[in-house]
Protein backbone atom coordinates (compact mmCIF):
# COMPACT_ATOMS: atom_id res chain seq x y z
CA UNK A 1 0.00 0.00 0.00
CA UNK A 2 1.15 3.42 -0.78
CA UNK A 3 0.04 6.85 0.87
CA UNK A 4 -1.09 9.92 -1.20
CA UNK A 5 0.39 12.94 0.29
CA UNK A 6 -1.21 16.19 -0.83
CA UNK A 7 -8.75 1.16 -21.09
CA UNK A 8 -11.53 0.14 -20.87
CA UNK A 9 -12.00 -3.40 -19.36
CA UNK A 10 -15.30 -5.36 -19.37
CA UNK A 11 -17.82 -5.33 -16.61
CA UNK A 12 -18.62 -8.47 -14.91
CA UNK A 13 -22.06 -9.56 -14.99
CA UNK A 14 -25.12 -7.54 -16.02
CA UNK A 15 -22.83 -4.11 -16.49
CA UNK A 16 -24.26 -2.64 -13.00
CA UNK A 17 -22.15 0.03 -12.50
CA UNK A 18 -23.64 1.90 -9.27
CA UNK A 19 -25.84 -0.19 -6.72
CA UNK A 20 -28.03 1.32 -3.98
CA UNK A 21 -28.24 -1.12 -1.13
CA UNK A 22 -31.68 -1.72 -1.80
CA UNK A 23 -30.87 -2.75 -5.40
CA UNK A 24 -27.83 -4.67 -4.27
CA UNK A 25 -30.26 -6.53 -2.20
CA UNK A 26 -32.29 -6.99 -5.09
CA UNK A 27 -29.81 -8.39 -7.59
CA UNK A 28 -28.56 -10.75 -5.04
CA UNK A 29 -32.05 -11.76 -4.05
CA UNK A 30 -32.65 -12.48 -7.90
CA UNK A 31 -29.69 -14.97 -8.15
CA UNK A 32 -30.60 -16.94 -5.03
CA UNK A 33 -33.74 -17.09 -6.74
CA UNK A 34 -32.13 -18.35 -10.25
CA UNK A 35 -30.40 -20.79 -8.04
CA UNK A 36 -33.50 -21.99 -6.21
CA UNK A 37 -31.32 -21.31 -2.94
CA UNK A 38 -30.46 -18.55 -0.64
CA UNK A 39 -26.64 -16.69 -0.35
CA UNK A 40 -24.14 -16.48 1.83
CA UNK A 41 -21.37 -14.19 2.70
CA UNK A 42 -18.13 -14.04 2.83
CA UNK A 43 -15.91 -11.66 4.41
CA UNK A 44 -18.33 -9.24 6.08
CA UNK A 45 -18.65 -8.32 9.46
CA UNK A 46 -20.88 -6.67 11.84
CA UNK A 47 -19.10 -3.67 11.63
CA UNK A 48 -17.17 -2.49 8.50
CA UNK A 49 -14.50 0.26 9.28
CA UNK A 50 -14.71 3.53 6.80
CA UNK A 51 -11.92 3.58 4.18
CA UNK A 52 -9.31 5.75 4.63
CA UNK A 53 -9.60 8.65 1.48
CA UNK A 54 -10.32 11.14 0.43
CA UNK A 55 -8.23 12.13 4.52
CA UNK A 56 -4.88 12.63 4.42
CA UNK A 57 -2.85 10.43 4.74
CA UNK A 58 -5.05 8.51 2.17
CA UNK A 59 -4.15 4.95 1.55
CA UNK A 60 -5.12 2.44 -1.52
CA UNK A 61 -3.91 -0.86 -2.45
CA UNK A 62 -2.26 -1.41 -5.95
CA UNK A 63 -0.53 -4.23 -8.19
CA UNK A 64 -0.86 -7.25 -5.57
CA UNK A 65 -3.63 -10.36 -4.92
CA UNK A 66 -4.23 -10.06 -1.06
CA UNK A 67 -6.81 -11.19 1.47
CA UNK A 68 -8.01 -10.35 5.05
CA UNK A 69 -7.25 -12.71 7.50
CA UNK A 70 -8.55 -11.28 10.51
CA UNK A 71 -11.09 -8.65 11.49
CA UNK A 72 -11.29 -8.15 14.95
CA UNK A 73 -13.17 -11.39 16.35
CA UNK A 74 -13.75 -12.57 12.90
CA UNK A 75 -10.96 -15.12 12.04
CA UNK A 76 -10.45 -16.75 8.71
CA UNK A 77 -12.23 -14.00 7.42
CA UNK A 78 -11.93 -14.90 3.72
CA UNK A 79 -11.58 -18.66 3.65
CA UNK A 80 -14.95 -20.82 2.66
CA UNK A 81 -16.42 -22.31 5.41
CA UNK A 82 -18.43 -24.85 2.80
CA UNK A 83 -18.54 -25.57 -0.96
CA UNK A 84 -20.19 -23.72 -3.38
CA UNK A 85 -20.59 -20.99 -5.98
CA UNK A 86 -19.56 -17.53 -6.56
CA UNK A 87 -21.96 -15.36 -7.50
CA UNK A 88 -21.03 -12.29 -6.74
CA UNK A 89 -18.57 -9.52 -5.04
CA UNK A 90 -18.58 -6.32 -3.28
CA UNK A 91 -16.20 -3.54 -2.66
CA UNK A 92 -16.81 -0.45 -0.07
CA UNK A 93 -14.77 2.17 -2.49
CA UNK A 94 -13.78 5.77 -1.10
CA UNK A 95 -13.72 8.37 -3.68
CA UNK A 96 -9.92 10.15 -3.43
CA UNK A 97 -9.18 13.29 -4.27
CA UNK A 98 -8.19 13.98 -7.30
CA UNK A 99 -4.41 15.12 -6.52
CA UNK A 100 -4.85 11.38 -4.71
CA UNK A 101 -6.50 9.76 -7.83
CA UNK A 102 -2.76 11.01 -10.21
CA UNK A 103 -0.88 9.58 -7.42
CA UNK A 104 -1.91 6.58 -7.02
CA UNK A 105 -2.79 5.82 -10.77
CA UNK A 106 1.21 7.30 -11.83
CA UNK A 107 2.26 5.28 -8.81
CA UNK A 108 0.88 1.72 -9.68
CA UNK A 109 0.30 2.37 -13.55
CA UNK A 110 -0.46 -1.00 -15.65
CA UNK A 111 0.21 -1.63 -19.12
CA UNK A 112 -3.02 -2.92 -19.97
CA UNK A 113 -5.26 -1.47 -17.51
CA UNK A 114 -3.67 2.34 -17.34
CA UNK A 115 -4.22 4.76 -14.48
CA UNK A 116 -7.89 3.51 -13.46
CA UNK A 117 -8.62 1.88 -10.84
CA UNK A 118 -9.50 -2.06 -11.56
CA UNK A 119 -9.70 -5.34 -9.40
CA UNK A 120 -11.39 -8.57 -9.62
CA UNK A 121 -11.82 -11.29 -7.34
CA UNK A 122 -9.75 -14.23 -6.87
CA UNK A 123 -9.98 -18.13 -5.89
CA UNK A 124 -6.89 -19.33 -3.82
CA UNK A 125 -6.29 -22.77 -2.68
CA UNK A 126 -3.46 -22.89 0.12
CA UNK A 127 -0.43 -25.29 -0.86
CA UNK A 128 0.36 -28.33 1.76
CA UNK A 129 3.92 -26.51 2.39
CA UNK A 130 2.18 -23.50 3.57
CA UNK A 131 2.79 -20.13 2.82
CA UNK A 132 1.71 -20.64 -0.86
CA UNK A 133 -1.38 -20.40 -2.53
CA UNK A 134 -2.59 -21.89 -5.79
CA UNK A 135 -4.78 -19.39 -8.01
CA UNK A 136 -8.04 -21.81 -9.35
CA UNK A 137 -10.20 -19.26 -10.94
CA UNK A 138 -10.58 -15.50 -11.16
CA UNK A 139 -13.45 -13.48 -12.27
CA UNK A 140 -13.14 -10.42 -15.20
CA UNK A 141 -11.26 -7.20 -14.42
CA UNK A 142 -13.58 -4.50 -13.73
CA UNK A 143 -12.97 -0.73 -14.11
CA UNK A 144 -14.24 1.03 -10.71
CA UNK A 145 -13.74 4.95 -11.86
CA UNK A 146 -17.55 5.34 -12.08
CA UNK A 147 -18.35 3.08 -8.44
CA UNK A 148 -15.81 5.57 -6.20
CA UNK A 149 -17.47 6.84 -3.15
CA UNK A 150 -20.14 3.66 -3.73
CA UNK A 151 -20.70 0.23 -2.64
CA UNK A 152 -20.82 -1.47 -5.79
CA UNK A 153 -22.00 -4.97 -6.05
CA UNK A 154 -20.69 -6.89 -9.68
CA UNK A 155 -22.36 -10.19 -10.86
CA UNK A 156 -20.19 -12.78 -12.50
CA UNK A 157 -20.59 -14.18 -15.96
CA UNK A 158 -20.45 -17.64 -14.71
CA UNK A 159 -20.65 -18.35 -11.29
CA UNK A 160 -17.13 -19.55 -10.24
CA UNK A 161 -17.12 -23.15 -8.04
CA UNK A 162 -15.36 -23.23 -4.64
CA UNK A 163 -14.28 -25.90 -2.48
CA UNK A 164 -14.35 -25.80 2.08
CA UNK A 165 -10.88 -23.92 2.65
CA UNK A 166 -10.68 -21.83 -0.47
CA UNK A 167 -9.49 -18.80 0.20
CA UNK A 168 -11.65 -15.37 -1.70
CA UNK A 169 -9.41 -12.62 -2.37
CA UNK A 170 -9.22 -9.50 -4.49
CA UNK A 171 -6.73 -9.07 -7.24
CA UNK A 172 -5.61 -5.33 -7.84
CA UNK A 173 -3.97 -4.68 -11.66
CA UNK A 174 -3.66 -1.48 -10.63
CA UNK A 175 -4.84 0.15 -7.36
CA UNK A 176 -8.12 0.43 -5.41
CA UNK A 177 -9.25 2.66 -2.75
CA UNK A 178 -11.05 -0.10 -0.19
CA UNK A 179 -8.97 0.22 2.29
CA UNK A 180 -9.29 1.28 5.90
CA UNK A 181 -5.95 1.83 7.91
CA UNK A 182 -5.27 2.97 12.27
CA UNK A 183 -7.29 -0.19 12.89
CA UNK A 184 -6.62 -2.99 15.98
CA UNK A 185 -3.68 -4.93 15.36
CA UNK A 186 -6.23 -8.14 15.36
CA UNK A 187 -7.33 -6.64 11.71
CA UNK A 188 -4.91 -8.28 9.32
CA UNK A 189 -4.01 -8.96 5.48
CA UNK A 190 -1.96 -10.94 3.33
CA UNK A 191 -0.32 -10.11 0.37
CA UNK A 192 1.08 -11.98 -3.05
CA UNK A 193 4.53 -10.67 -2.42
CA UNK A 194 7.76 -12.38 -1.29
CA UNK A 195 8.77 -12.58 2.46
CA UNK A 196 10.90 -9.25 2.81
CA UNK A 197 8.99 -7.46 -0.07
CA UNK A 198 6.99 -5.41 1.81
CA UNK A 199 7.37 -2.23 2.93
CA UNK A 200 10.07 -0.67 0.24
CA UNK A 201 8.38 1.33 -1.72
CA UNK A 202 10.40 0.38 -5.22
CA UNK A 203 9.20 -3.20 -4.50
CA UNK A 204 5.77 -2.78 -3.88
CA UNK A 205 5.46 -0.73 -6.96
CA UNK A 206 7.21 -3.38 -9.27
CA UNK A 207 4.95 -5.87 -7.36
CA UNK A 208 2.71 -7.69 -9.79
CA UNK A 209 -0.69 -9.59 -8.82
CA UNK A 210 -1.42 -13.70 -8.87
CA UNK A 211 -2.89 -13.75 -12.45
CA UNK A 212 -2.09 -17.14 -13.91
CA UNK A 213 -4.64 -19.45 -13.49
CA UNK A 214 -2.69 -22.64 -12.03
CA UNK A 215 0.21 -21.35 -10.90
CA UNK A 216 1.57 -20.92 -6.82
CA UNK A 217 2.37 -17.58 -5.25
CA UNK A 218 3.85 -16.85 -2.01
CA UNK A 219 2.05 -14.38 0.23
CA UNK A 220 4.92 -13.65 2.18
CA UNK A 221 3.54 -10.30 3.43
CA UNK A 222 1.39 -9.93 6.72
CA UNK A 223 -0.37 -6.41 6.88
CA UNK A 224 -1.31 -5.50 10.76
CA UNK A 225 -3.53 -2.97 11.73
CA UNK A 226 -5.54 -3.15 8.32
CA UNK A 227 -8.35 -4.16 6.20
CA UNK A 228 -8.92 -4.46 2.48
CA UNK A 229 -13.19 -3.69 2.08
CA UNK A 230 -14.72 -6.31 -0.18
CA UNK A 231 -16.99 -9.09 0.04
CA UNK A 232 -17.94 -12.10 -2.31
CA UNK A 233 -21.63 -13.58 -2.36
CA UNK A 234 -21.99 -17.72 -2.90
CA UNK A 235 -24.81 -20.53 -2.76
CA UNK A 236 -23.95 -23.44 -1.25
CA UNK A 237 -24.11 -26.66 -3.07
Amino acid sequence: MRNSETTNPRRAGFGLAVLSALVAALVLSAIAGAQGEGTETIGKTKKTPKPSCPQDPCQAIGSVTGFQVSAGDGKALTTAREAGKLVAWQANLSKPKTSQRKFFGKFYKDDDFGTAPTARLAVLKPTKEGGEYELKAQSSVVELTEDLGQKPVFTLDEPIAISKGDVIAITVPTWVPNFAVDLTSDNAWRASREKGACEDADEIKDGQPHEKIGSERAYGCTYRQARILYSAFYVPN
